[in-house]
């Protein structure tokens, strides 16, 4: 008896323990229809902990937080408000949804379309860099640095060259990804009033700046959630089959760069 005592304390404790790691830890407030929100994402999370990261708050009663899926390119985002009802949001470029409790706490969910950047056009020959492509690129376990530019911060486009030039020196690949916001246009307008000639490697051949494969415009929900659209340039790391969880904003030296890269390449082993 006593021993079906301890197992059931036990139990319940680990449930409790479960139920813990299911929510952010640094929430700094309690708040209405936590159990149920909690039961709610033990559905989503079997068996593992989201990883959560506090995110830049809609107002100011309000904390945000993101975690990632096992799957690149679905996320999931928990809004807590101080007195008023929790949300729950999910996002993929193929289906989105939010869940959100009344005041006696009963879920309802509101199914959307995927999360989508811009709409291709018959006539746009734009490439774009996707969920899929980010896929590809942790599966094959690439070392890559993917720099995010947009031709509306200047630094990022004079900067082009220097980074990929360091990326290259670490045999590192070089992923540039271009503001989802602007046209093809418009960087390669930016690029030549900057005066940079980048060609592309290519198997065969070498291609000039203008073609669109220097230009494929960030169509990804992976890179927009880590919020690689923030601020340009930013870049991420990817190696051993894992994007790294930190970014590197805005323009750093040679120097500063490679003791950063170092540091992600070591926690990424």
């Amino acid at each position: 008896m006593q021993k079906l005592l301890f197992m059931s304390c036990m139990l319940g404790l680990s449930l409790r323990s479960f139920g813990a790691d299911i929510l952010p830890k640094d929430l700094s407030q309690g708040f209405n229809c936590k159990t149920e929100v909690q039961k709610e994402l033990e559905k989503f999370f079997v068996g593992v902990s989201p990883d959560w990261e506090r995110t830049a708050d809609p107002s100011f009663d309000t904390q945000a937080f993101r975690t990632p899926t096992a799957k690149t390119g679905e996320w999931y985002e928990l809004q807590i408000t101080e007195k008023g009802i929790p949300k729950l949001f999910f996002y993929s470029s193929a289906k989105n949804f939010t869940s959100s409790w009344s005041q006696t706490c009963k879920v309802a969910t509101t199914k959307m379309p995927g999360l989508g950047f811009f709409k291709l056009t018959g006539s746009d020959k734009s490439e774009i860099y996707g969920d899929a492509d980010l896929a590809k690129l942790i599966a094959g376990k690439k070392t890559a640095m993917i720099y995010v530019w947009s031709p509306r911060m200047v630094y990022s486009v004079t900067e082009f060259p220097r980074m990929r030039a360091l990326a290259e020196k670490r045999k590192m690949e070089f992923v540039p990804v271009l503001d989802p916001l602007v046209s093809i246009k418009e960087a390669r307008a930016a690029m030549k009033k900057a005066g940079i000639d980048v060609k592309v490697k290519m198997t065969i051949a070498q291609r000039e700046p203008s073609s669109v494969a220097l230009y494929k415009r960030l169509n990804s929900v992976e890179l927009y959630m880590r919020n690689g659209t923030l601020h340009f340039p930013t870049v991420f790391l990817t190696a051993n089959g894992k994007v790294h969880s930190r970014r590197v904003i805005g323009v750093m030296t040679n120097d500063g760069m490679n003791e950063s890269l170092d540091e992600m390449m070591g926690e990424l082993k």
